[in-house]
């Protein structure tokens, strides 16, 4: 035990320094999403599209250079196509799929710079459950438009509702009084499973994000 203090302080971890924090998060993001089919090797070719994320966070600094944050939020990825063309080629229509995922992250935040301590890069990872998707699809044929909304059976199908991703990214931390804060981040999160379980299709998704979040210092 009499060696334990010299490392905490070797390694910047000391007793009083500990600062914990909670706060909300909002995101805008961008989906990217990739889809194959295994028997007639071909991609279908969706295109990216921007969802949404909005969550709760609270975290606690070890020093002055680390820390470790954890979230509960929720997230709608998409996708679309926006360039459907039928067969009589007189009609044109769009496709959109959302799908909105309940989340839990885990991320390790490093301030690695000591003269820029507000400049911080994080890691870790997030276990999602797919709750609820969505599909619209819209035809116009002759200038008349009609479109039609469908909500997905999740039951059905194959869809993997339990998804787990790698996040990593950096941020920003505006000091707005002694106890307020005002980040910035920049974030990209990729998912580690296929978003199917057919065992002809290879699938998956990714999404940047660039958001912002109030942290309250306690």
């Amino acid at each position: 035990m009499k060696h334990l203090f010299p490392l905490l302080f070797l390694f910047g971890f000391t007793p009083v320094f500990s600062q914990g924090y909670f706060g909300l998060s909002g995101a805008a993001n961008l989906s990217f999403w990739e889809w194959h089919i295994r028997s007639l090797d071909t991609d279908i070719d969706y295109q990216p599209a921007l969802g949404w994320r909005f969550g709760a966070l609270g975290g606690i600094k070890f020093a002055p250079w680390i820390g470790l944050r954890a979230e509960l939020a929720t997230q709608m990825k998409s996708n679309k196509i926006d360039d459907l063309e039928f067969t009589d080629m007189t009609s044109t229509g769009v496709y959109r799929e959302r799908y909105q995922y309940w989340e839990a992250s885990l991320l390790v935040e490093v301030f690695p710079v000591k003269k820029l301590r507000s400049l911080y890069l994080m890691g870790g990872a997030t276990a999602g459950y797919l709750g609820r998707a969505r599909v619209k699809g819209c035809v116009t044929e002759n200038g008349e438009r009609k479109c039609s909304t469908s909500v997905v059976d999740l039951k059905e199908g194959f869809y993997r509702r339990n998804l787990a991703s790698f996040d990593w990214g950096l941020g920003y931390e505006f000091t707005l009084d002694a106890a307020s804060r005002l980040r910035v981040e920049g974030r990209m999160q990729q998912g580690l499973e296929d978003f199917t379980t057919h065992d002809n299709v290879d699938a998956s998704v990714r999404s940047v994000m660039l958001g912002v979040a109030y942290v309250h210092r306690l």
